[in-house]
């Protein structure tokens, strides 16, 4: 009742979002009162309960990550993101608890990932190690784990290949095959990435019976997604169709929404690389549906790049080159680096295939200065697209031409090309 009548007397706020209650002060009620208590001596008390409180509301909200609650979850925590930035602005502070902060950071990673705010997430955890002495080995091997997962989707492989090796020989050491399985696993992702094939074939492989042997459902299904990334890199479609229907099962068993949205995404592709794009375009609309339902954002980006594909693959260049810089732009909000590197290589397919020649060679040069940034690799599969789609755009245009026009697309921005192709302003 007394909630209520400050509620009524503007002295709190009062806000319903997704059927649940907030409440919060306005500025000036807020500031009077962190001075009232800092005078009588109460404000380390509340800070430390408030730095409690959302330490657990992460805890919570990590228990359920790969269930059927997940995306519920991702919405609580991104209500709370100013709380959750407060809290690790005054622990990576002076006189704040750089090891409390480690530990909240390696909680919020897999959230961080799922909203798509990777430097962010990199910015705080490099902070609070910074701070953070002597860190016990399980918390070390954790931390490492976060490192190399914000790094790799970040696109500093380097970084990522360091911290996930550390992380899974500090794993092995303390005989923890739980840890050492989500470390491989994500190391295995990350050699795909760099193109180094036969040892993510060795690091996939053990990865994936580490985890029947655990006989944990979500490491196994996380291992069935590394070894078909693998296989989709060098074009082993049906060896990946086989994996991700594999994993498919278990997603809806589990009803684990996000595994199974990423599992529709990757089996799209597939069917579409073996020339079934009905199908193809079937799969995907659940997949759209499922991450819609979550407000799973970012695969919804993805999404839209694969939209884009089917629709070059169909002769529809026109339509490809919009979807793809629709991709490219939201992308490029994120400042997720992965994503726009794929989207403007797809990109300058498009606009080659739409005959915007001179375009598509200065657009590719932009991808090719950005995946030497992040030293990625391009797949087998991905480097006979561009030359299947540019090779015609070359001989248009002469080689020397091609070759300038390249050369200053690898001086230029993203901003600049979504000015001067997507039509956006930057």
């Amino acid at each position: 009742d007394l909630l209520f009548r400050l509620v009524d007397k503007s002295l709190v706020t009062f806000d319903e979002r997704d059927g649940g209650a907030r409440y919060g002060m306005l500025e000036t009620i807020r500031q009077y009162a962190w001075e009232r208590l800092s005078e009588v001596g109460g404000a380390t008390d509340a800070l430390a309960a408030h730095t409690a409180w959302f330490a657990a509301l992460a805890e919570r909200a990590r228990s359920h990550w790969q269930g059927p609650e997940e995306g519920a979850w991702i919405a609580r925590l991104a209500a709370d993101d100013d709380n959750l930035r407060a809290v690790l602005r005054r622990e990576t502070g002076e006189g704040g608890d750089p090891h409390a902060a480690v530990r909240l950071c390696t909680t919020l990673t897999h959230y961080w990932i799922r909203q798509g705010h990777i430097d962010e997430g990199r910015r705080w955890l490099a902070s609070a190690l910074d701070g953070a002495e002597e860190l016990q080995a399980p918390e070390r091997a954790a931390a490492l784990t976060s490192a190399g997962r914000l790094a790799a989707y970040d696109g500093d492989l380097t970084a990522a290949e360091s911290s996930l090796g550390e992380s899974a020989a500090v794993y092995r050491a303390l005989g923890d095959r739980d840890g050492l399985c989500g470390s491989l696993g994500s190391l295995a992702n990350v050699l795909v990435t760099a193109g180094e094939y036969d040892r993510a074939e060795e690091t996939a492989a053990e990865t994936l019976a580490l985890a029947r042997e655990i006989g944990d459902w979500q490491r196994v299904s996380a291992a069935l997604l590394s070894c078909a990334t693998l296989a989709i890199a060098v074009g082993r479609y049906e060896d990946a169709e086989r994996l991700l229907r594999e994993r498919l099962a278990i997603c809806r068993e589990r009803k684990s929404e996000a595994d199974l949205v990423i599992t529709l995404l990757q089996l799209s592709g597939c069917a579409g690389r073996l020339g079934r794009l009905d199908e193809a375009e079937a799969i995907l609309d659940e997949c759209e549906a499922v991450a819609e339902r979550n407000g799973f954002s970012i695969f919804l980006l993805y999404a839209l790049g694969q939209r884009g594909l089917y629709a070059l693959w169909r002769g529809d260049a026109a339509t490809a080159v919009e979807l793809l810089g629709g991709s490219l732009a939201r992308f490029w909000e994120l400042k997720y680096r992965g994503g726009i590197s794929a989207a403007l290589d797809d990109l300058s397919c498009a606009l080659a295939a739409a005959g915007r020649h001179e375009e598509a060679m200065w657009v590719a040069g932009v991808g090719a200065a950005l995946r030497e940034e992040m030293e990625t690799a391009l797949t087998p599969q991905a480097t006979a697209d561009l030359e299947r789609y540019l090779g015609p755009s070359r001989q248009a245009l002469g080689e020397e031409a091609a070759a300038r026009l390249f050369a200053e697309g690898r001086k230029a921005t993203v901003d600049e090309v979504l000015s001067r192709i997507c039509r956006r302003r930057p």
